[in-house]
């Protein structure tokens, strides 16, 4: 069945965030034992070259080649951790 302009197919959506890449930095930088904070849709890990002390970056799960095309939900769980690292 087509979907209709302006709605999102969101089917297989929550199987990508557990795809990972061999060739993703970010990918491999889970477990490299720098995620400081994490949730299912994103993780925090720390800077390997920090500008100042406790610099992180926070990294969505789910692989996109601009961050405008995150969904809301991905949005909200990245601004979680960001607030939640600024508490530590």
């Amino acid at each position: 069945m087509p979907t209709q302009e302006g709605t999102t197919n969101f089917r297989g959506l929550q199987a990508s965030y557990a795809q990972r890449q061999d060739s993703c930095v970010f990918c491999a930088l889970e477990a490299s034992g720098r995620v400081l904070l994490e949730n299912e849709l994103a993780m925090c890990i720390a800077d390997a070259y920090p500008v100042t002390p406790g610099h992180s970056l926070v990294i969505p799960r789910r692989h996109v080649a601009d961050g405008l095309a995150l969904h809301q939900p991905e949005w909200n769980a990245v601004v979680e951790l960001v607030h939640s690292i600024e508490r530590r």
